[in-house]
């Protein structure tokens, strides 16, 4: 079988250009990002989670590099922008401080039945219920 050739500067699916940043272990990269719920760095899980997971739809770029996960210092900054980014797109589309529109459905369908209830006991002439109803225990 011939080995396949690599077109240099091809950035890899994970988004990293292995010719030009230089990659290292997620522990390694864990122990350079600063925690903000410790005085100390992000654990390496952190790392791996955003890789898998992501936040706000937003994954870490990396490369497994012989049964190793890898990142690069730059394929961070990229993340973060990107996390930012996406914030602040959250952030102007319902700004802090302004109700979120519409109920949940649940919401929705205890407040009509409060209101069915409501109206049916006004019509037999009943005081209404004094809180909501609960299932048979």
């Amino acid at each position: 079988m011939s080995p396949v050739n690599v077109p240099t500067g091809v950035r890899s699916r994970g988004g990293i250009d292995t010719t030009v940043e230089r990659t290292v272990p997620l522990a390694k990269a864990a122990r350079q990002v600063e925690s903000s719920r410790t005085d100390g760095h992000a654990h390496p899980g952190t790392l791996h989670r955003w890789r898998l997971f992501g936040i706000k739809g937003v994954r870490l770029e990396c490369l497994k590099v012989g049964g190793v996960w890898h990142t690069s210092p730059q394929a961070l900054q990229r993340f973060f922008e990107r996390v930012t980014a996406a914030e602040q797109a959250v952030t102007l589309v319902n700004p802090p401080g302004t109700p979120r529109p519409g109920k949940s459905p649940l919401t929705e369908q205890a407040d009509h039945d409060a209101r069915i209830e409501s109206e049916l006991a006004a019509a037999l002439g009943r005081p209404p219920a004094a809180g909501p109803r609960r299932a048979n225990p």
